[in-house]
């Protein structure tokens, strides 16, 4: 059986797209995306802004997170607090070693 390596959450504003196919945002504006995805328990691809057509089933296992608007903007603060400002150019050598 096939298995995924959950990555970290650093720098995640800067690391998407997300899925098993990496076609779909992380969160966006019009509240789409995989925030929205589990928050809906996966089962309304519409909300998340999916073609029913090309995605798969989700799992029973998934259920609605019942998020409140408020609770989403909490966890979209958190989430974009553990990344950084966008580096322009790459870390130098000497940048590196001074770590």
């Amino acid at each position: 059986m096939g298995a995924f390596r959950t990555p970290g959450l650093r720098e995640l504003l800067y690391t998407g797209g997300y899925m098993h196919n990496g076609d779909m945002p992380l969160f966006t504006d019009d509240g789409s995306g995989v925030l929205e995805f589990y928050n809906n328990g996966g089962n309304e691809v519409a909300a998340a802004g999916l073609d029913k057509y090309t995605q798969p089933k989700p799992s029973p296992l998934l259920k609605p997170l019942g998020l409140s608007e408020a609770e989403k903007q909490a966890l979209q603060a958190f989430l974009r607090a553990l990344s950084g400002p966008p580096r322009l150019k790459p870390a130098s050598p000497d940048e590196l070693s001074r770590r």
